[in-house]
């Protein structure tokens, strides 16, 4: 275990706990409809959306930790990560987003409890290994923490006080 893997863990705890807050909010806004877009301009979607995008992503960048971590550390840094357009992402958020938000937002409690105890646990060296993601290069698993689970909750929470009216 690390500070380091501790600190990243209790930010994703703060940003999993303020979007449950924000549970009630979401259930009350319905998914956007029709030919919604879910693309990567992320600023065009709704509440449910958000929801929907932030409950596949831990999952998502959950696996994608563990992909770097089971690689052969003697080997060459493995693949990891997709783009924003990717085929798979947008369909899961299609498809997701019209569920009944208490279903997300169990999925994301679940997924995130898993993902943040993991987190915790992760050594220097674990968080030292290094994967290759097709745009972003070489990262540490560290940095693979901070930009995909951490900071993109982070945001994510900030986004859906910005679209609820919660300010803070």
């Amino acid at each position: 275990m690390s500070e380091a893997g501790a600190g990243l863990a209790r930010r994703v705890e703060a940003s999993l706990a303020a979007v449950a807050a924000l549970g009630p909010a979401i259930a009350a806004t319905p998914p956007l409809a029709g030919e919604a877009r879910f693309g990567p301009d992320e600023d065009a979607w709704g509440p449910r959306e958000v929801l929907a995008h932030a409950t596949e992503a831990v999952a998502f960048w959950h696996g994608e930790m563990e992909r770097v971590l089971a690689a052969d550390p003697n080997g060459p840094s493995p693949a990891f990560g997709r783009r924003p357009d990717d085929a798979a992402r947008v369909a899961v958020i299609t498809r997701d987003h019209g569920l009944p938000a208490g279903v997300l937002l169990d999925r994301l409690g679940r997924e995130g409890a898993a993902v943040a105890t993991r987190i915790a646990r992760l050594t220097p060296r674990e968080l030292a290994r290094v994967g290759r993601h097709p745009a972003w290069g070489e990262m540490p698993v560290g940095a693979l923490v901070e930009r995909t689970l951490a900071a993109h909750l982070e945001g994510h929470a900030e986004q859906l006080r910005r679209l609820l009216g919660s300010g803070t």
